[in-house]
């Protein structure tokens, strides 16, 4: 009886063991970075689908002074409606990544340049962010989860009348 309780826990051990996914697998670790380059490359082209395309479909998207943005599609006409009005030069640096599972989590920084479409003078922005990322069943990944916020003082000039400092951008 008892070397068919060690054999049962043995096996069941070798099982779950097989099934526990890799903590920061390099591939993984690199397929993360990948998103945070191709986020940066479709938002500094205006693209609103190809940012899109990088998220979940129920992702949540938090900006400072703003609600929530939440859902792909949200996200989507928020950056549509944004990129309609403002060019953005987006830089990010991936400084951490750590992954367990099918959850993966990123942290970094952004520095940006702002300009109004009709030729205003551009605001210059640095920013930290942290991302979380979900494993799709075939094994890529999208955002799930963002928030950013800037290292800059708010001041007047940013200050609309309501007191947001400007639309809403996810990321």
């Amino acid at each position: 009886m008892n070397t068919n309780y060690a054999v049962t826990v043995s096996v069941l051990f070798m099982l779950l063991s097989a099934c526990a996914h890799e903590v920061n697998n390099p591939a993984d670790v690199q397929a993360i970075k990948a998103i945070n380059a191709a986020w940066d490359k479709a938002w500094n082209a205006g693209d609103a689908e190809a940012l899109a395309s990088l998220y979940t479909a129920d992702a949540i998207a938090m900006g400072p002074n703003v609600p929530a943005l939440v859902g792909k599609e949200a996200i989507r006409a928020s950056s549509k409606k944004y990129f309609e009005q403002f060019r953005e030069e987006n830089r990010s640096l991936t400084e951490d990544v750590r992954i367990c599972g099918n959850l993966a989590v990123a942290r970094g920084t952004q520095e940006t340049r702002t300009s109004l479409k009709t030729g205003a003078d551009s605001v210059r922005d640095k920013a930290k962010w942290i991302t979380a990322y979900q494993r799709q069943p075939d094994g890529s990944w999208k955002i799930s989860w963002e928030i950013y916020n800037s290292d800059l003082p708010v001041t007047e000039s940013q200050v609309g009348k309501h007191g947001t400092s400007r639309e809403q951008k996810p990321g």
